[in-house]
C-alpha cells in the first residue's frame, strides 16, 4: 500500500477485521485509504462489499485478490471446503459482482496464486473433493496440504479464464496471476508453534515488502 500511496492512489482496503484495517490506515497516514469490511467466507459480506465499493467509486484501476488461508483441519462453508471457498470462490464472486465496472474501467485484475499448486499430485486435481461428503478422501497431512494447493491452482484457472473472457469484450481490462514467492506472513498462524517457527525461519526468506514486488 505504501507504494501505491506514493503515486497518489486512492486505495479501498477490503478486509475481515475492521479494527485492523483502521490501524493500518492510521499508521500510513492514509487519508486516501477507504476501509470496507469483507469476509470472503460469506456470500452476504461479499455482496455488501461489492455494493459498497460500487457506491463509492465509478472507476477501478487495479484489483488485487490477495487473501490467503490455510488450516490443517477440515472446515466447511455451506458444505464447501473452506480453503476452496475463501482462497478461490470468494475472490471469484467478488470479481463477478464488479465485472461491469471492470469492463468500463479497463481494470487490471491481479490474482495471487502460489508455487504450491505445483506440489499437487495429479489425482488430487479433482473438483469433487471440494464438497463435504468427499473430503474424507483427502490425503492431506502436515507437509502435503491438498486443499490449499488446489485452491491456488484454481486461482490460476480463474485468471486464465477471466482473461479469455475479457479478450472477447470491448475493453482493455486484463487478468494476470502472480506468485509472490516464499513470504513470511500470517499464513501459518493456525499451525503448531514449532512448525510455524521452522517454516518462517528456514523456508520462507522473503519479507512482506519483498513478496509484494511481484504485484507492483
Amino acid at each position: 500500500m505504501k507504494e501505491f500511496l506514493k503515486y497518489d492512489c486512492h486505495i479501498i482496503l477490503a478486509c475481515r477485521s475492521v479494527e485492523l484495517m483502521h490501524q493500518v490506515a492510521i499508521s500510513l497516514c492514509g487519508n486516501r485509504i477507504t476501509c470496507v469490511e469483507l469476509d470472503l467466507s460469506s456470500y452476504k459480506s461479499i455482496e455488501k462489499c461489492a455494493n459498497t465499493i460500487l457506491g463509492k467509486v465509478d472507476k477501478i484501476d487495479i484489483i488485487i485478490n490477495n487473501a490467503g488461508f490455510m488450516k490443517k483441519n477440515h472446515e466447511y462453508i455451506d458444505n464447501i471446503e473452506s480453503h476452496f471457498f475463501i482462497n478461490y470462490l470468494g475472490h471469484f464472486y467478488l470479481t463477478h459482482l464488479l465485472y461491469n465496472c471492470i469492463l468500463k474501467s479497463n481494470t487490471l485484475v491481479i490474482n495471487l496464486s502460489s508455487f504450491a499448486h505445483c506440489m499437487l499430485i495429479k489425482k488430487d486435481v479433482d473438483f469433487k473433493l471440494i464438497f463435504k461428503h468427499n473430503t474424507k478422501k483427502s490425503n492431506s497431512n502436515l507437509l502435503y496440504r491438498r486443499e490449499y494447493y488446489f485452491s491456488k491452482l484454481c486461482m490460476l484457472y480463474f485468471s486464465q479464464q477471466l482473461q479469455a473472457k475479457l479478450e472477447k469484450e470491448n475493453t482493455t481490462a486484463c487478468s494476470v496471476s502472480v506468485n509472490p514467492g516464499f513470504v513470511k506472513t500470517y499464513l501459518f498462524k493456525h499451525e503448531a508453534l514449532w512448525f510455524r517457527c521452522f517454516i518462517l525461519n528456514y523456508c520462507f526468506p522473503k519479507t512482506p515488502l519483498q513478496g509484494a514486488q511481484t504485484i507492483l
